[in-house]
Parts: structure tokens; sequence; C-alpha cells
């Protein structure tokens, strides 16, 4: 069968180019100097591969899920063309990679959800693969930022390539959802703009509250539940109005007691079942991914309701 999009266009490579000349074909003004700066996705740690060659969306993946790859093309000397290229190691890349398959902490590891990859454990990726913004205040010299639609931009150092810091503390930024994970929800854009006659760069930066958040997930399936289960969404939604220490909630205690009392015996069996079934999910997940190609369409199912759970519980 012929791929509707070239292959060349679905395959990527991930090796970090240092000081690498190109192949000229033709004549490059002497005049020309300068750099060009380009930014792509180029998979993720475990993204399938062969060889060097990477096949980030073999697995349903969209290909704009994946880590940043910053290419640099050097004009500084005459009728040449350098290039470098450096993977945009945000600090959740280092953690992706310390939990990845086969690693002893996999358990903590991030799986791709679409255009996120997430870690019920870790929080979210942010991969810093959409855009670069240049910025000069005055009387400095030029910087450069990468930004993505999920998590703060960073700048780099634009003759390593590598990452510098983040723009701002995570204080300074708002959640999606507080999750209370290492790594956050932060939305905003991946198109901040700077403007070189104020000094000022602008970006937006947005969220939901939760019972705004909840009603989107259940508002189509809240008839079918039962009245233990829509106590517990309420409960759920109304946790971080009560004054306590949310962060220590022991959930996965805190769950089966609330779930299992004796006012909600009319479905306990039914919930009951329900949460051994997310479990032993997410055990299979963590332990035998590569083995459950027959069961596909079950576990993304069920993968779907986990991740909805937990970010619900982790309130």
């Amino acid at each position: 069968m012929t791929n509707i999009i070239p292959m060349s266009i679905l395959t990527v490579r991930q090796e970090e180019l240092s000081d690498t000349q190109m192949i000229v074909d033709g004549t490059i003004p002497n005049d020309l100097s300068g750099h060009i700066f380009l930014l792509a996705p180029v998979g993720h740690v475990d993204s399938k591969r062969d060889g060097a060659l990477v096949f980030p969306s073999k697995d349903g993946t969209p290909l704009f899920n994946g880590n940043g790859m910053i290419y640099r093309l050097d004009f500084d000397k005459p009728g040449t063309v350098g290039l470098k290229s450096k993977i945009a190691k945000t600090p959740c890349y280092y953690a992706d990679d310390a939990t990845k398959p086969g690693s002893e902490y996999q358990e903590y590891g991030f799986r791709n959800f679409g255009l996120a990859r997430l870690s019920i454990s870790l929080g979210v990726r942010s991969v810093a693969n959409t855009a670069l913004v240049p910025l000069k205040f005055a009387g400095e010299d030029e910087r450069m930022l990468v930004t993505c639609d999920v998590g703060r931009p960073y700048e780099i150092d634009t003759h390593s390539l590598e990452v510098v810091t983040p723009i701002g503390w995570n204080k300074e930024w708002r959640e999606q959802l507080p999750i209370h994970l290492p790594f956050e929800m932060v939305m905003n854009t991946a198109h901040p703009f700077f403007d070189a006659h104020t000094n000022e760069m602008f970006t937006v930066n947005y969220g939901k509250s939760l019972p705004t958040f909840l009603s989107t997930i259940f508002k189509s399936e809240v008839g079918k539940l039962s009245s233990a289960f829509k106590g517990m969404i309420e409960r759920f939604a109304k946790l971080p109005e009560e004054k306590q220490n949310i962060k220590n909630l022991e959930i996965e205690k805190e769950i089966p007691r609330e779930l299992f009392n004796k006012e909600t015996d009319e479905s306990s069996e039914r919930v009951k079942s329900f949460w051994q079934r997310l479990r032993e999910l997410l055990k299979r997940e963590k332990e035998e991914q590569e083995q459950q190609e027959e069961n596909e369409g079950n576990a993304r199912e069920l993968l779907s309701e986990l991740k909805q759970l937990m970010i619900v519980v982790k309130q």
C-alpha cells in the first residue's frame, strides 16, 4: 500500500550534530553571513526505531508530539554552510529518559496520549518543539527562546544550543489544573511576541477550574453513573475549597475507603470491579507494554478512564 504521506516526513533522526559541513549544490554568495535557526519534533526516548531511523508516529502518536530538535545553519565562513543540532532538553526530558521502558524506574514513566505525554506519577512533558522566538533587550546581546503550548518557554544558548533556563518560576505560572506533581500542566501560547521598542514580551497563561474541567469529562456520562460515583465526583470537585492539605492525601487508600463504605453498598461490586480493572491495567501497562497489542482497543479505553480518574483524585 502506498503511503499518502512520504516516509521521509514520517521518519526522523535524533543524533545531535556538531560542526558538520554541509554539501553545497551550486555556489554560496561570499557576502552571505549569519545563521538560520530551525526547530522540529523528533519523537521521544521510547519511539519506535530501526537503528538511527526513528518512527515517531508508528504507534499512532501524532508527529507533533516529540522532543524538539534545534538546528542551526552557519554562514560564518565564505562559500560554506555548517550545521549544528541539539535536542531541547528541558528538565522533564531527563526524567523521561530515566524512566523509559527497560529502566530501573520505568513504573514512573511517561506515555503518549494524543498530543500530550503524561506520567501519573511525574506529570506532563514540556517538549519545547513548536517555535523559536528571538529577543534583544536594549544594550544586551541577542537571545533566543524555544516554546510549546504546554509548558514554560525556555531560553537557549545560541552558540551551544543547550537549554539554559525557563522563563519564570513555577510559582509564577498558573497550572491548567492543580495536580501537584513535579512537572505541572502549564497552558500558554507557543507564539509569544517580543516588542523591541518597549523591551516587553507578551504571552498568555490560562486554565480551568476543577468543576469546569470535570464537567467536560463527565457531562455526557453523568446520567449513567451510580449515586456512589456521583457523590465521589462531587466530593473531589469541592476538594480545592476545603481547608486541608490536599497534597498529603493518600489517594490509593482514600478512594477504596470512600467508595466501599456502608453508604455505597448499592454499587460497591461494580465500583470495586472498575477500580480493580484500572489497577490491573496500570500494572500491565508498566511491566508488559509491548505485549498488549491484541488488547489495544480495551487498553486505550481504560487508560483514558484512568487518566481522567487520576486527574480528579490527585486534587
